[in-house]
Order: structure tokens, then sequence, then C-alpha cells
């Protein structure tokens, strides 16, 4: 019975979970969707490189802040997880802080030079909306420490409706350019993040303490120098073969091969969201329990991966044809090699989760600099030998490397005996308000 509970309570964190990103990646999908409709190209050209510039920017607050979190937050800091949030969101707030004074100076430097105001103002309303944005992003996985991942969901579920309302608002309005795009995202950021800060008592917690802050900032750096580095390197096995295949065959086939490749993506998004509600559980298990987990994680989303690759194989005509009006029809067979692409992505993110449980980020780093040195090596003369077909077998090769020393590295560090292992302990777990945050 008690497994039974269990069982239900993962399936139904999973389901949110899913939800959770299907509103949130809609939310975006609609927001370009809209301005491609409704604007100039040039000024949907300026949202779309500003949005560029954002991503860039959350890769590395993704790395050296969420992604730590869903690690320590469960584990080491559970016991004081209210004011490890608060310290969180300190370090984004200096950030934020450092960052406009920052613009202030090179704008007042650019203003006695004689250059315009409004490039500087736009520079200052980037970093607000930007930060604003991020915020929520950090309060909204946060949930997902605690395994309230349907918390996360009724925030992104706020976040699409202030989103919506606004831009329709916008359109009716004859005001809508990418400058008001960007303020009702922080808008909405701003107004769907009280969700989780009321959920989870983040606001009514104690105010972190020196040692606390000092131990967040030692323990986030050490780790997520590894995972800026990992999410970096991520970029070369992952999106290498389009900039080449554009230069090698063209930019139809690169279209191809991108038109294709969405085809996966729900997968991937799926896997990716799914991932958010296991790393906190196999950081809280630990031991065997998590080693049955991982186990049973990989199987169950590896089957899932398998089960919609084959679908997609059988549909691929159709579906193409359905989607594309006919275009890329030629290359359709190709999906029976690209199928294979959301079963190793799957697994991927289950080995990649057990090695963060265990603060193993190196391990995950030198995963993906092997197979961005593959690429290289391997996968680009492929891409200029064969072409398109050349993209995906070397894209399919690439993202096995990754699932070979993945397996091969977790269960190495798992056959070694305990005592090898570096210890885990939790903050908060002595009495001594000293040794809390001595670690």
């Amino acid at each position: 019975m008690a497994g039974d509970r269990l069982n239900r309570s993962a399936v139904s964190r999973g389901l949110w979970a899913l939800l959770d990103q299907g509103l949130h990646s809609g939310s975006s999908f609609a927001i370009h969707l809209a301005l491609a409709r409704w604007l100039p190209a040039q000024d949907y050209g300026l949202f779309a490189v500003a949005y560029a510039l954002f991503l860039l920017i959350s890769i590395a607050h993704t790395s050296l802040l969420v992604e730590p979190m869903l690690v320590f937050g469960p584990g080491r800091f559970r016991r004081v997880f209210s004011s490890y949030v608060l310290g969180l969101l300190e370090l984004q707030g200096v950030v934020t802080v450092g960052l406009l004074a920052i613009a202030l100076v090179v704008g007042a430097v650019a203003w006695t030079v004689g250059l315009p105001f409004t490039p500087i103002a736009l520079v200052v309303g980037a970093v607000l909306t930007f930060s604003t944005i991020l915020f929520q992003w950090l309060v909204r996985r946060a949930c997902y420490v605690v395994g309230r991942s349907s918390l996360a969901a009724w925030t992104s579920a706020l976040y699409a409706t202030v989103v919506g309302i606004g831009i329709f608002a916008l359109r009716t309005a004859e005001s809508l350019s990418p400058y008001a795009a960007f303020a009702i995202m922080a808008v909405a950021a701003a107004v769907s993040a009280i969700v989780p800060l009321v959920g989870l008592r983040i606001a009514r917690g104690p105010t972190p303490s020196r040692r606390l802050r000092r131990v967040i900032r030692s323990r986030h750096s050490r780790f997520g120098r590894w995972t800026l580095l990992t999410n970096g390197l991520s970029w070369v096995p992952y999106n290498a073969f389009t900039l080449v295949l554009s230069a090698a065959s063209g930019l139809q086939a690169a279209a191809a091969f991108r038109a294709l490749f969405n085809l996966i993506m729900p997968m991937q998004h799926a896997s990716s969201a799914l991932s958010l509600v296991l790393l906190p559980a196999l950081v809280r298990r630990g031991g065997p329990a998590a080693e049955i987990l991982t186990r049973r994680a990989a199987l169950g989303f590896g089957v899932c991966a398998a089960s919609f690759g084959a679908l997609l194989i059988a549909a691929r005509v159709p579906l193409v044809d359905l989607l594309y009006a006919g275009r890329y029809a030629g290359d359709v067979d190709l999906l029976w090699g690209l199928a294979l692409l959301p079963i190793l992505g799957a697994v991927n993110v289950v080995w990649r989760a057990r090695l963060l449980a265990d603060e193993r980020p190196d391990a995950v780093f030198r995963a993906f600099a092997i197979a961005a040195g593959f690429t290289v090596i391997v996968g680009i003369p492929l891409v200029w030998w064969l072409g398109l077909p050349g993209a995906v077998a070397g894209r399919i090769a690439a993202t096995g490397v990754i699932s070979a020393i993945l397996w091969r590295v977790q269960r190495a560090y798992r056959s070694k005996p305990r005592k090898e292992r570096s210890p885990r302990p939790a903050l908060g777990a002595e009495s001594n308000p000293v040794q809390q945050v001595t670690l």
C-alpha cells in the first residue's frame, strides 16, 4: 500500500512537471508566433536577437544557481531551505545591481559623447527584465526541490495567462513592440513569482546568516563551474551540426535537418521536465534506494521514448506532410535514425541526474568534453562527406558517446566502496548553530 501511494505520488509529480514545462514553453512559443505574425521583420529580428542574448545569460544562471539548488536543496540545505533560497535570491540581486551599475556607467559615458538616450534606456530595461524573469525561474524551480511540482505548474499557468492578456491588449491598442513584449514578460514573471514565494513560505523564512551565505557561495561556485562548462560544451554536439551543414550543403539542407529535428523535440522537453522531479528525488533517497530509482527511471524513460520513436516512424510521412505542407518530404526517411535520439536522450537525462545527485558534475563535464571532441574529429567530417545524412549520423553518434560515458562513469562510481565516496551531510542536522553551516 505504501509503495502504491509512493508510485502514484511520483506519477502525479511527473504529470505536473510536464504541465509546467508545456505551459512555460507554450508561452514562449506563443510570444514568438504573435510577434512574427504582427510585427515587421526588422522589429521581430530585434526581439529574436535580444531573446537569444537572454538565453545565453540564462545558461550561466541555470548552471550557477538553479542546477546546484536542485542538488543541494533536498540534501545539504534541506533543514534551512527557506534561508537557503533567500541566500540565492540575494546572490542574484547582487549580480543584478552590478549589471545595472555597469549599464548606467556605460550609458553615462555614451551620453556624454553624444549618443542618443534610447539605447541606454533599452540596456537598463533589458537588465531589469532579464533579472525579473530569472528570479521567477529560480523560485519556480525551488518548488521541485520540495516535491511541489504542482505549485510550479500553477506558476506557469499564471505566467501564461498574464502574457496572453498582455499581448492581446497591446495588439488591440496597436502598441505591440519588442520592448513592450519584454515588459509584459517581466510583469508576468513578477506576478507569477508570488505563487511559489507564498506557497513555499520563502518570504517568511529567516534571513540567511553570514556563515550560511559564505557556504552557499562556496558550494555553488565549486559545483556550478563544472555545470557551466558542461552546458557551454553541450552546444558543440547538440548544435554544431546545423551550422556546419549550412556551410557544407547550403541553408536548405540545414532547414531540412532542423525541420526533422523539431519532430523529436516534444520527447526531449518531456525528459527534461521529468528530470526536475527525478534529481531531487535521487538526492533525498540516496544509497540503494537511489540506485533502484535510477534503474526504474532509465527503464521507464527509455520505454516512453522508444514508444514515441515508434509512433514517429509509423506516422512520419503524413506528419511531415501535415506540418510542413509537403516540404522536406524527400528527407522523411531520415527519421528512422533521428528516432533513436529521444531514447538516448532519455537515458542520458537519468544518468546525468544520478551523477549530479552524487555531486559529480566533473564526470558529466568529462562526458560532454569527449563528445565535443568526437563531434569535431568525426562528426564534422561526416557532414562534409555525406551532407544531411552525415549530420544525422554524426548527431546520433555524438549522443551515443555521451550515453556510453555517462553510463560507464556512474556505474564505476557506484561500484566504489561507500567509504570512498564523499559524504553529504545536511545543514541543520546538528544542534550547534555554528556547526550547522560548517561543511
